[in-house]
């Protein structure tokens, strides 16, 4: 996964403690986490004159809201935060942003006899280019950034993960507040 704006996606062969009490076993489940909608990184080039960085998103920003859904078979799983979440993102000026989990990012939902648990730590790095409401971001490096997958308290082994590291997604930027959305998740953030 490449940081808090990454997309994973997973297809997991379900073992009996995976499936919810309520569920009856298959063959096979199907776990998907995205975060961000999947896409190339390929942002069309800015107009003569125009920048390829939105001033607005310029700077640090301490995050306030994060919600993101995560599948199991057919089932959306809402994700929201533990008290004491704490995350931000950086973006500069030359088109380059840090993605941070700080401590401990640990996130929690329940629906369709799933429980869910995804614990998220430290930084990856990113390029960008954000301009008129779209984002596109690619990821650089995430070697300083960890998480877990918990489902029905059985770890998700990593290898049964796969990541986009590319995706564009919208923005709404004032000078104080920035919102990131897609399908699968809402991240809300204040300047600062």
């Amino acid at each position: 996964m490449t940081g808090i704006l990454g997309l994973i996606t997973a297809a997991i062969t379900a073992l009996p403690p995976v499936l919810g009490k309520d569920k009856p076993p298959t063959a096979a489940a199907t776990t998907v986490t995205v975060l961000m909608q999947n896409g190339d990184f390929r942002p069309p080039p800015a107009p003569e004159g125009v920048s390829q960085v939105d001033s607005c998103l310029v700077g640090r920003w301490t995050g306030t809201i994060y919600n993101r859904t995560f599948r199991v078979d057919d089932t959306p799983v809402e994700l929201r935060p533990m008290p004491g979440a704490s995350f931000g993102i950086i973006f500069r000026d030359d088109g380059t942003g840090t993605d941070m989990a700080i401590g401990e990012t640990v996130l929690t939902g329940s629906a369709g006899g799933y429980n869910v648990t995804l614990t998220e730590r430290g930084t990856s790095l990113f390029q960008f280019v954000g301009r008129g409401g779209d984002l596109a971001l690619k990821t650089t490096d995430d070697k300083n950034y960890d998480y877990s997958v918990v489902i029905n308290d059985q770890v998700i082994p990593k290898e049964h993960l796969q990541d986009s590291g590319a995706y564009t997604i919208r923005y709404m930027c004032s000078p104080g507040q920035l919102t990131l959305t897609s399908s699968f998740f809402h991240l809300e953030y204040a300047k600062g």
